[in-house]
C-alpha cells in the first residue's frame, strides 16, 4: 500500500480555487479535504471513507463543515450558507459526494468527483502532487564558525529581525513532530490526543491549562514540544547562537558525505505581513503562522528565547519555497557550518554563555554541559 501525506491541488469545473487531500499513516481507509476558495467564501472541509486496493481508490464523502474567516469558527453548511447568503445568494456545498476513478503514488494523486444539487449532477476531477520531498534540501552557503558570526554581526550592524533554528544534520528537512509522525489531521489531534494531554498536565501541574483558550492553549503546546510530545509548532529562537548550540551540539563527526550541521534563517516577520496566518486548527488554508507563546511552567522558554511557528503542513521548506517563487522574495536562507569546527564552536559558545546548563536550567541540563565539557566526541 501506498502512504498518501499531503496532495495540494486544484479541483476542476466548480470554483476556483485549491484543495489539500490527506491521508493519515494510521489510517488509511479515512481521508479528507481542505478546501481553501479564497477570503470571498467560506473554506470547508471533507472526511471521506475510501477504499483503497493497490494504487486505486475510491469513496463517499461522510461529512462537511465550513469554516468562518470572520470569526475562526467550525460552522455546519447550513450556518454557512445562512451567513453567505447576503453577498453570495447562490452559495451551495455538495454535501453528497462520491469520488472514483482515483489513483495515488508516491508522487501524485488524481480522481474524478461527482456530486448532485437540487437534482442536477456535478462533476469534477482533482489533480494534485505530493507535497513533500525526501531528498535533502541543498545549503545557500557553507561557511565557517567564523565567517557565521561575521554574517550574524552584518544581520544586527543593518537592523534586521530574524528567527533561526539550528539541526545538527542537513540531511533533514523543516518538518514538525507531528508530521513526522505521519500525521495531518489537526481537528483529530486537538479532539484526541490534547484532550489526553490537558487531562494528565492538569493532574499534575499547579497551573491549570483551558483547552478553549487559545493563549493557555498554545502554552501548553509550547511546554509539551519541549518535552517531547508531538505538536504542529517548530521550534526557532531569537538567537544565531543559541541555534547554533542546536545545530553543534549533537552533530556528527567529521565524515565525507557532507551531513554538516544546519542553520536555518527566517525573515518570519515578512512572512506575517505578506501571507496568511491561522488563528484555528480548522482553518483549511496551508499555512505557517509566527507564534509567541506565554512562557508558563517552562523555565527553557526565556533562556532559548525560544519562539515557534504553527503550520498544517508536511514540508515546510517546499512551501516557503513555492510562496518565494510566487512573490519574487527570499524569506529562509540556509547556512551549513563544517562539523569539523564543532569543537571549537561549542568552545565559544560557552565563553558567550551559551551552553546546555545555561538552556536547560536544571540538573538535566548541568550534567549535559559538564557531559559535552569533558567528554566531547570529536
Amino acid at each position: 500500500m501506498v502512504r498518501i501525506p499531503q496532495f495540494p491541488g486544484s479541483p476542476k469545473y466548480v470554483f476556483p480555487g485549491n484543495a489539500t487531500f490527506n491521508i493519515e499513516f494510521d489510517r488509511p481507509n479515512v481521508g479528507f479535504a481542505c478546501i481553501d476558495q479564497g477570503r470571498q467564501i467560506h473554506g470547508s472541509r471533507k472526511n471521506f471513507d475510501l477504499k483503497i486496493e493497490s494504487n486505486r481508490f475510491s469513496g463517499n464523502a461522510t461529512f462537511t463543515s465550513a469554516f468562518d474567516w470572520k470569526t475562526n469558527e467550525i460552522i455546519t453548511v447550513e450556518e454557512s450558507i445562512k451567513r453567505q447568503k447576503q453577498e453570495i445568494p447562490d452559495v451551495f456545498y455538495l454535501v453528497e459526494l462520491a469520488v472514483h476513478d482515483g489513483f495515488i503514488d508516491n508522487h501524485t494523486l488524481t480522481c474524478k468527483w461527482t456530486g448532485s444539487h437540487q437534482g442536477l449532477t456535478i462533476k469534477g476531477e482533482f489533480q494534485g502532487r505530493k507535497f513533500s520531498q525526501t531528498e535533502p534540501s541543498s545549503c545557500d552557503e557553507l561557511k565557517s564558525w567564523e565567517k557565521f558570526k561575521v554574517y550574524v554581526a552584518k544581520l544586527i550592524q543593518d537592523g534586521h529581525e530574524f528567527i533561526f533554528r539550528g539541526q545538527p544534520s542537513n540531511q533533514h528537512r523543516l518538518n514538525t513532530s507531528f508530521h513526522r509522525e505521519r500525521r495531518y489531521d489537526l481537528l483529530r489531534y486537538e479532539a484526541e490526543a490534547c484532550e489526553h494531554l490537558v487531562q494528565n498536565i492538569n493532574a499534575i501541574s499547579t497551573r491549570q491549562y483551558n483547552r478553549k483558550d487559545s493563549i493557555d492553549f498554545g502554552a501548553l503546546l509550547s511546554l509539551a514540544q519541549h518535552h517531547g510530545f508531538p505538536t504542529p509548532l517548530l521550534d526557532w529562537s531569537k538567537s544565531p547562537y543559541v541555534a547554533a548550540f542546536f545545530a553543534l551540539e549533537k552533530c556528527s563527526r567529521p565524515n565525507e558525505n557532507g551531513d554538516n550541521p544546519r542553520i536555518y534563517i527566517f525573515d518570519a516577520l515578512a512572512w506575517q505581513r505578506d501571507t496568511a496566518q491561522a488563528a484555528h486548527f480548522a482553518d483549511p488554508r496551508p499555512v505557517i503562522t509566527l507564534r509567541e507563546f506565554v512562557a508558563s511552567n517552562n523555565p527553557r522558554h526565556l533562556p532559548q528565547q525560544s519562539i515557534h511557528t504553527y503550520t498544517n503542513i508536511e514540508d515546510i521548506e517546499a512551501w516557503i519555497r513555492l510562496i518565494e517563487k510566487e512573490k519574487n522574495k527570499r524569506y529562509l536562507t540556509i547556512i551549513d557550518i563544517p562539523s569539523s569546527e564543532r569543537k571549537f564552536a561549542m568552545r565559544d559558545l560557552a565563553y558567550m554563555g551559551v551552553t546546555a546548563a545555561t538552556l536547560f536550567p536544571g540538573f538535566d541540563g548541568v550534567c549535559r554541559s559538564l557531559k559535552g565539557r569533558f567528554f566531547p566526541h570529536n
